[in-house]
C-alpha cells in the first residue's frame, strides 16, 4: 500500500515523535495530519487512520444533522432536530 499525500515519513523524526498538527499510525510508520484522521482515506499503512472511526466522524460536516440518515444506524441524525442521543424518536414538544 502506498502512503497518500500529506503523510510525514518517521524516518525525518525521531521515533515516536509527530510534529504538531499530525498523529502517528498505529504501526508507528507515519504521521498523518489530524484533519485526514477519519477523512475516508487511508493514509496509515496498516489502515489506523480509518480503522476505528464511526460513520459520523466520516461524513462531512455539512451532512450531519441535515434531517437525511446517512449512517446505517442514524447516528448522524441522532441529537438533532430534538431526537434524542440515544434512539430515534422524536421528542413531544408542548407548547
Amino acid at each position: 500500500m502506498v502512503l497518500r499525500e500529506n503523510t510525514v515519513l518517521l524516518d525525518t523524526f525521531v521515533a515516536g515523535e509527530c510534529p504538531s498538527g499530525t498523529a502517528a499510525c498505529q504501526d508507528g510508520s507515519a504521521c498523518v495530519k489530524q484533519i485526514q484522521w477519519c477523512d475516508g482515506v487511508v493514509h496509515c499503512n496498516d489502515t489506523s487512520d480509518e480503522r476505528d472511526c464511526t460513520c459520523q466522524a466520516r461524513l462531512d460536516k455539512d451532512r450531519l444533522c441535515d434531517g437525511y440518515f446517512d449512517c446505517p444506524q442514524g447516528e448522524d441524525e441522532l441529537g438533532c432536530f430534538g431526537m434524542y442521543l440515544t434512539g430515534y424518536f422524536r421528542k413531544a414538544v408542548i407548547t
